[in-house]
């Protein structure tokens, strides 16, 4: 019984829970404050009586001493008193007058004064006399405060006598009254106690009731039974201790914040896990403080596992519709998505991506030969081995067919040039059936490696390039990596065909090389050939023009893959012979393209880009016109995005200071008319179009 009084007298917010219970609260409190005033009012008259008492203790001691040292200053010195002991005296009769308060006693103290003062006013010839004044005045003062004393001391005893009486009035008085209250509110408790059992046991929903200690107060038997224990077993113990509901309770307790209809996942012994929809409800005092909560819980498990159900189909529905149903590889419209999520945010974060679009070669023989069964097999064993051989964050797609598709995150151009070479080779190594009746007899591919760049900045942009250096791979002898290069394309339209090949193969990997020495150089080379082909708009070059333009521009640096990469990556100041070896790279690239069926222009144009207007550059120390039109465009070009590109040695220029070095240097270093026309492009704003970073789409 006592269990369930204290149960409820923790739980304080349940006392008001009636209306018409709320007087007789109020008589209760009322009742405890008068007995809480009565004791407090006792406590400070005995207080105060004991400091009163105290005082005058204390004066009294203080009096006596200053007495008794008269006394032995007088009863040992006589009225041979050295003038420091005569000081002291004078000191102690005005301290024993201030303290004094009696009349008998303040005359005393006056004549001990003066007598005092008479006293130290004679000279030490007639002393004796005033001595026997003054030795008189002491003894009356000392036995006046020894009678004080005692007078003190009868009514510390009477003061006490009242104290006790007072005290134990005072206490009868409270006792009684807190009796009277306690008895009243265990009545109250006792009905209170049937009222909230009744409420909390007729209720079919789960109930769990906490104080503002975060310990159970109550609960009943619906949710004792969900926790396998007694409600009995359960009072006292932690909320935390009591599941998931429990220590949801006590973060509401603490942090002050009611919560409706909150979903809580039991998991009970077995495996079984049961879903419950949680209201709790918090009991506030006047001043804001929680007091106490209560948590109800209503089983839902039923509309809970049809609803997870309905997820796990859902979820299964969009795995079919993102994945390819041969291959079990994303598809399509699944890689679109992907890849176009991927490239605005590594866009916009400045991060590389990069991207492989992967070719059977010579799947339709096989299909011819063994028939599509065998084909689809082949198709869903290939798209295994491709997915096992990628890295953890990379995707792998079905494009449509025989072609497919790897997303490389936080991957540049030289990195996924490898990685395709290594897929490659796998594929090539890999055991597939039926592989005899392929050329070679093995299954082989084609693969197209793009990344972003500043020409390439969106995710179509990046199909487009990797399908295009796919469709370069395929053109030759197959089972190759083909890096994408914007320029190469042009290659199609300006060497024989019987060179074609051989040259691509060629510049393609003297590309590739030139990157992994110095991405600076290579991207350099692509921005180089947007300049120029903007000049050569400018001056209304035909077409033919602007290819030669472009080719050239995009190889005039191919001739530094001869360069030691340890000069060409230098950081600190070059040295003579250094320098040497750098100004030789014109005629390497020269060189280098001589030995195919290119045009003139673009060779030469290579070969005299460093030349100067007024004829001090390298190798041939040109003048003027001397030097081919395509290398004195290049020559503005190069030089302009050599000083606005930073570098690891040092800052990048402004765009404007740029423009005025090229300006001051219009009739030395460039050709005047050239600078003229650069100017233009960059008053209509293509220059800066060149240089502005790709908007996310």
């Amino acid at each position: 019984m006592w269990r369930r009084y204290r149960a409820l007298f923790l739980w304080r917010g349940e006392l008001w829970m009636l209306r018409r219970d709320q007087q007789l609260a109020k008589l209760v409190m009322a009742a405890l404050s008068i007995w809480i005033g009565l004791w407090v009012i006792q406590m400070l008259v005995v207080f105060h009586s004991q400091l009163l008492l105290e005082n005058q203790l204390n004066e009294r001691s203080e009096k006596m001493a200053l007495c008794a040292q008269m006394f032995k200053l007088t009863a040992e010195r006589g009225h041979d008193l050295e003038p420091q002991e005569l000081q002291t005296m004078r000191d102690s009769a005005n301290r024993l007058e201030t303290l004094t308060h009696t009349p008998r006693g303040q005359a005393l103290a006056r004549n001990l004064v003066a007598a005092v003062e008479r006293f130290a006013s004679c000279q030490p010839s007639q002393r004796a006399v005033a001595f026997q004044s003054l030795q008189q005045l002491v003894v009356e003062n000392n036995l006046f405060q020894s009678q004080r004393l005692q007078e003190d001391n009868l009514l510390f005893q009477q003061d006490m006598r009242r104290v006790r009486i007072l005290v134990a009035a005072t206490t009868g008085g409270a006792t009684l009254l807190s009796g009277m209250v306690l008895g009243a509110l265990l009545f109250w408790l006792f009905r209170q106690t049937n009222v909230t059992s009744l409420v909390v046991k007729s209720t079919r929903n789960a109930v769990l009731v906490g104080d503002q200690r975060n310990r159970v107060v109550l609960v009943n038997q619906a949710f004792a039974k969900l926790i396998g224990s007694s409600a009995n077993g359960l009072t006292g113990l932690p909320l935390e201790s009591i599941g998931p509901t429990g220590r949801l309770l006590a973060r509401c307790i603490g942090n002050g914040e009611e919560v409706k209809e909150r979903e809580v996942l039991w998991r009970l012994e077995g495996g079984e896990c049961r879903c419950f929809l949680v209201d709790v409800i918090l009991t506030i005092d006047r001043r804001g403080r929680v007091q106490s909560g209560m948590a109800v819980l209503r089983d839902i498990t039923a509309q809970w596992e049809a609803r997870q159900r309905a997820e796990r189909e859902k979820a299964a529905l969009r795995e079919l519709a993102s994945h390819d149903a041969l291959t079990g590889l994303l598809n399509y419209g699944a890689f679109i998505e992907s890849l176009s999520a991927q490239t605005e945010a590594a866009i916009k974060e400045g991060r590389p991506l990069s991207l492989l679009m992967i070719d059977l070669d010579h799947f339709k023989v096989y299909n011819d030969t063994l028939g599509h069964p065998a084909g689809d097999e082949l198709l869903r064993e290939f798209a295994g081995v491709l997915a096992k051989s990628v890295r953890a964050g990379d995707q792998v797609a079905r494009y449509g067919g025989d072609e497919f598709v790897v997303i490389l995150p936080d991957t540049d151009g030289a990195a996924a040039y490898q990685i395709a070479e290594r897929l490659r080779r796998q594929i090539a190594d890999h055991p597939f059936p039926g592989r005899n009746n392929l050329p070679e007899h093995r299954l082989t591919a084609s693969i197209g490696v793009a990344t972003l760049t500043a020409g390439i900045g969106s995710a179509d942009k990046l199909i487009k390039a990797a399908d295009e250096a796919l469709y370069a791979a395929k053109l030759g002898a197959r089972n190759r990596t083909e890096f994408y290069h914007s320029a190469l394309s042009e290659f199609a339209h300006a060497i024989p065909d019987d060179q074609r090949e051989p040259l691509l193969v060629a510049v393609r990997s003297n590309l590739l090389l030139l990157q992994t020495r110095d991405s600076y150089t290579y991207y350099h080379s692509e921005r180089v050939a947007k300049l120029s082909q903007a000049i050569g708009s400018e001056m209304d070059f035909n077409a033919g023009e602007q290819r030669y333009l472009r080719i050239a521009s995009v190889l005039h640096d191919i001739g530094k893959v001869c360069v030691p990469p340890e000069i060409l990556t230098k950081i600190t100041p070059l040295n003579p012979q250094e320098w040497e070896e750098i100004k030789r790279h014109p005629q390497f690239g020269a060189e280098f393209l001589s030995a195919f069926s290119i045009a003139r222009p673009v060779i030469e144009a290579v070969r005299h880009h460093h030349e100067r207007w007024d004829g001090t550059g390298y190798p041939a120390g040109l003048k003027g016109r001397e030097t081919p039109l395509f290398a004195r465009i290049i020559g503005v070009s190069d030089s302009f995005d050599a000083m606005t590109v930073d570098r690891p040695y040092r800052r990048g220029f402004s765009r404007q200071a740029a423009l005025d070095e090229l300006q001051r240097c219009a009739g030395k270093q460039f050709d005047p008319e050239i600078i003229h026309y650069f100017l233009r492009t960059v008053e209509k704003g293509i220059v800066d179009s060149i240089y502005a970073k790709p908007a996310t789409e």
